[in-house]
């Protein structure tokens, strides 16, 4: 296995430094010597922002603590490699909406300062691209909330891509479910924390915001607020362990500070999806009618902007005929994207069937014939 280790890639650019050390310890201190170059890249950069961090917690902490949610959010959910990026790019066109920054979403502790000043951190650490996808990112794009929990705590499911090694350890932070009850209201505390940051950075507009892991925890997000909506973003299975497998070894190379097995981690992949799964079906059963809408990834992919109306439609948002002419551009722009394509290998059909089954049945997915299938596919 080749290792891009000397990439500049720094997974925690944006944490503290108290943070850093407090993983460091759950982890054992375990660092392959070949990431030591990464982790002092860390240690650094998260040192030379102490300065804006407490400028940005004298200025800014009263402020956010006094900021009231008048709105409930909606959140965009799914598992990785649903489309749920394409989307949360879309509905936020509409100006009605407010949403967490690239700014915030990797800077934390200083996104809130002066734009200048911030923007040339953010820039220095933010690649072009997306590593798994090359979708374009910019410091004004939307990101997801998964990250700045991860750079603020320990309590973060993304903390996989730099400790592979622990990734069952992580993904308790998926559900919660088999945590310390202190635990789950030290991070229901943190999140609420960060929702007032974002409705505060965006002067108190309803947010629209999306994060893959929020797919296991309605429950949780439901008890802090209580209004919330939700989209949930589905794919056919087999295409999405092709890109699931793709997207873990890109950020596993890009991020990790340890050494992995892809036979544990494709393994893992199919144990998180379940997971997942399985808490979503629970969890959706106490949705209200105009609280949900699901919608299958080649129905958006296909027909966006019908997709686009069907959601504004289900969950009463207004607005969506100011919305559309801007849609459909973006829409347009988007038709030179070339995204990648996979061979789906006899293997990835055999995991699929032998793990995924019930979800494929219960999405009305086609059962796929390893021997059968020798076509290239999108990812």
């Amino acid at each position: 296995m080749k290792y891009d280790w000397m990439s500049g890639n720094e997974p925690l650019l944006g944490s503290t430094i108290r943070n850093v050390v407090k993983l460091l310890f759950i982890n054992w201190f375990r660092i392959h010597p070949k990431y030591y170059y990464r982790l002092f890249m860390t240690f650094l950069i998260s040192g030379s922002l102490f300065p804006a961090r407490v400028i940005q917690s004298l200025k800014y902490d009263r402020k956010i603590k006094k900021t009231k949610i008048t709105n409930d959010p909606i959140f965009i959910i799914g598992v990785w490699r649903t489309g749920t990026t394409f989307l949360h790019y879309l509905m936020t066109l509409d100006e009605q909406f407010g949403y967490q920054t690239n700014l915030l979403t990797y800077l934390p502790h200083a996104g809130l300062n002066p734009r200048k000043f911030v923007k040339k951190l953010a820039v220095f650490g933010l690649p072009e691209t997306r590593p798994m996808d090359n979708v374009k990112l910019s410091v004004e794009k939307p990101g997801e909330e998964e990250f700045p929990i991860a750079l603020e705590s320990q309590l973060s499911f993304y903390h996989l891509w730099m400790f592979p090694r622990r990734v069952s350890y992580f993904s308790k932070y998926l559900t919660f479910n088999d945590c310390k009850e202190s635990k789950t209201r030290r991070w229901k505390k943190r999140y609420c924390r960060l929702i007032k940051k974002i409705t505060f950075a965006n002067n108190g507009k309803q947010l629209l915001l999306k994060n893959p892991p929020n797919t296991a925890r309605i429950k949780l997000i439901k008890e802090l607020l209580p209004k919330a909506k939700f989209v949930y973003l589905y794919r056919e299975p087999y295409t999405l362990f092709a890109s699931t497998i793709h997207l873990y070894k890109k950020l596993l190379t890009n991020f990790s500070y340890q050494k992995w097995n892809e036979e544990k981690i494709r393994n893992d992949i199919l144990r998180i999806f379940n997971t997942i799964q399985e808490e979503y079906e629970s969890s959706k059963m106490a949705l209200q009618e105009n609280e949900l809408i699901e919608i299958r990834y080649n129905d958006l992919i296909n027909n966006p902007l019908k997709m686009l109306e069907n959601i504004y439609n289900r969950l009463e948002i207004r607005g969506f005929e100011k919305i559309s002419e801007k849609a459909q551009k973006y829409i347009d722009e988007q038709k030179i994207y070339e995204t990648n394509k996979h061979e789906l290998e006899k293997r990835i059909i055999e995991d699929v069937n032998n793990n995924w089954a019930e979800y494929r049945k219960k999405y009305g997915f086609k059962k796929l014939v390893a021997e059968e299938n020798k076509n290239q596919i999108k990812k």
